[in-house]
């Protein structure tokens, strides 16, 4: 009984499936009498993340007994290469569209739970094929790897068996016409098409997302694209966007700041996040997007050791990637035990997502990745050296009961673990989740690092806020969590100008959406040089508008940029559109035609002319150099 009363409430906090619960549970009113005893003992921040059409059951006694309606089938998916419609042909055109809201109103709140309440509920029995994998099957590295979807056909085959035929309504408007599971696979796969990463999701990833609401989960939105979702690029983004390249006097090594330098060691990681920064080298070669790839390998690392030993300034080292947590033992072993035998090297960091999306691997018996990792710290702090794990959490829900478990292991013995996040919209932009995950890691030991303004990444302008955001989250966490508890908020500045907090921008007009920053730091002309961040483009307001910015996103895709001068090229009046005195107008009329011509708009006249002006005029890339859109010139950064 006790153990049907625990996967009830792990069944009531994590919203699963109806018929999940009456396939284990059962119909009788023994099972209604569990329902209403389940819910009353959630505790009361739980309960708000009930879903609210189960708390309206609590009170009958046939709400179990329902549940048998709500059997889902799944029949097979039919032209899942087809095209997605471009707007909801439900809403009428010229209507305006509710705007997206910045937070989310049923954002969860800290769980605050202790750890014997914490009753190690299998949270991955609602995915159907692992309904009966035990805890101990489940943690393992090697079930982690073996069932991890990576490939778009993978994904298709996974969502027909999670997915209700059937999906709720979306909050965000331009998802609002997805309705069906074949729908959303059919967006998705389209979306995979011109993505800049490929798909890769672990089980601990998978089972974490609430399937019977997809489009709107904040795990979902992190690590599986839907096209509808896409707006197109701001003109000023480029693949490399943070400038790495630039500062790599050898493959793979970016030295940009005074005394410190990043190691990235490998190029694969165990998923693949939407947003990466580093798209432009992580993963394979998307349909959109080739890749520089930095291959785990030692004549590489051995070059870039060289530059390291030939230079005593480096004392601070970050290990990256892609993801270090790819690496067998024996690799991470070799590059922590070099680095630590340099005499001026004094801290190094291993940076990697895999407490977050594999986090069994740190507390499986038949894996030694964890344990390498505490005796590299160990050999560190007898020499007087610290080692440490820089890990990756965004949404209080990726802390599971497996995440606590090894941060616990790292913890007591002896592992300094901190947390670095990405602030992206519908996932962690309001201040009640933001401060739940802080409180979440902050309780585990995992201290908070960073908040992360989103970069300029290419395929996710959806995800990105305004820096109104962040400093909003600064100026109203600040004073309600222990000071360091309080991570520092900041942005990375585009074209190389490294962190800076969010607050210290030069000038920032949010009408605009511009803001201007200085890096007095960093040596040379990088000190000097003014450099520019923006904010997202603002979100559709009506269907029109909707559908133009979709015939905009295709045409970007098609020709690989972000500039009207190059995705306008092969369209009537090519030669007017992308000069240094274009106007405004002429990109939206060529847009207007663009769209006409395909069919996808209707009333184009009603369209309101919202479009943006050039950053920058483009110039031509070098060859070895694929990105979406092309490098500001060399003195954009200086103006």
């Amino acid at each position: 009984m006790a153990q049907r009363l625990g996967k009830f409430r792990h069944a009531l906090r994590f919203g699963l499936p109806r018929n999940t619960v009456s396939s284990t549970l059962g119909t009788s009113g023994t099972s209604s009498a569990l329902f209403r005893t389940a819910l009353s003992s959630v505790s009361a921040t739980d309960h708000a993340l009930v879903p609210p059409q189960i708390r309206r059951q609590s009170s009958a006694a046939q709400s179990v007994q329902s549940q048998e309606q709500d059997q889902y089938i799944v029949p097979a998916v039919t032209d899942s290469n087809s095209a997605i419609d471009k707007a909801d042909p439900t809403v009428r055109p010229g209507a305006a569209l509710p705007r997206l809201p910045h937070s989310r109103p049923d954002s969860p709140t800290h769980h605050g739970r202790t750890p014997q309440e914490d009753d190690e509920v299998p949270y991955w029995t609602h995915v159907p094929q692992w309904d009966s994998i035990t805890s101990k099957e489940f943690i393992s590295n090697s079930f982690q790897i073996r069932n991890t979807v990576k490939s778009a056909g993978d994904l298709q085959r996974f969502l027909l068996t999670v997915l209700p035929e059937r999906l709720p309504t979306s909050k965000n408007p331009v998802l609002k016409h997805l309705k069906t599971r074949d729908e959303f696979i059919r967006d998705a796969r389209a979306g995979l098409e011109i993505a800049s990463m490929e798909v890769r999701l672990t089980p601990e990833i998978l089972s974490l997302v609430d399937w019977t609401s997809p489009l709107d989960d904040p795990i979902r939105m992190q690590f599986i694209t839907l096209k509808s979702s896409m707006l197109p690029d701001h003109p000023a983004l480029t693949l490399d966007s943070l400038g790495e390249k630039d500062d790599s006097p050898v493959p793979g090594l970016v030295h940009r700041y005074p005394g410190r330098a990043l190691f990235l060691a490998t190029s694969n990681c165990p998923v693949y996040c939407r947003y990466c920064t580093r798209a432009y080298m992580v993963g394979p070669a998307t349909g959109s997007t080739q890749k520089l790839p930095q291959k785990p390998s030692r004549s590489r690392w051995e070059v870039m050791f060289r530059h390291i030993e030939q230079h005593s300034d480096i004392q601070d080292i970050v290990v990256s990637g892609g993801d270090v947590y790819q690496l067998p033992p024996d690799q991470l072993r070799l590059i922590g035990e070099r680095l630590l035998s340099i005499p001026h090297i004094r801290r190094f960091r291993i940076a990697s997502k895999g407490l977050s999306v594999n986090p069994g691997r740190i507390i499986d018996p038949a894996d030694s990745w964890g344990n390498t990792l505490i005796d590299l710290s160990n050999q560190g702090r007898k020499v007087g050296k610290q080692v440490c794990w820089h890990t990756h959490f965004n949404h209080p829900k990726e802390v599971t009961w497996i995440v606590k478990k090894a941060a616990h292991h790292l913890f007591k013995n002896g592992v300094i673990v901190r947390n670095q996040s990405v602030l992206q919209r519908g996932v962690n932009n309001d201040p009640a989740t933001m401060s739940a995950l802080i409180k979440s890691l902050a309780d585990i030991n995992i201290q908070p690092y960073y908040v992360y303004q989103h970069d300029l990444t290419r395929s996710v302008e959806d995800l990105r806020t305004p820096l109104q955001d962040i400093l909003m989250l600064d100026k109203h966490l600040r004073g309600t969590l222990s000071g360091f508890m309080m991570p520092a908020f900041v942005v990375d500045l585009p074209g190389g100008g490294g962190k800076r907090l969010a607050s210290t921008y030069n000038h920032y007009d949010p009408a605009t959406g511009e803001s201007t920053w200085s890096a007095p730091g960093l040596p040379g002309a990088k000190g000097i040089r003014k450099y520019t961040y923006w904010d997202p483009r603002p979100l559709p307001a009506t269907v029109e508008e909707l559908q133009q910015l979709r015939v905009q996103q295709d045409l970007m895709h098609k020709h690989k940029s972000t500039q009207p001068k190059d995705f306008m090229r092969d369209h009537e009046g090519a030669d007017a559109v992308g000069q240094a005195d274009h106007q405004v107008s002429a990109a939206a009329s060529e847009l207007d035609r663009a769209a006409d011509t395909k069919g996808q708009r209707a009333h184009a006249s009603a369209y309101p002319k919202r479009t943006f002006p050039m950053t920058f005029a483009p110039i031509s890339q070098p060859s070895d150099h694929i990105s979406l859109g092309t490098a500001p010139p060399s003195d954009h950064f200086s103006k």
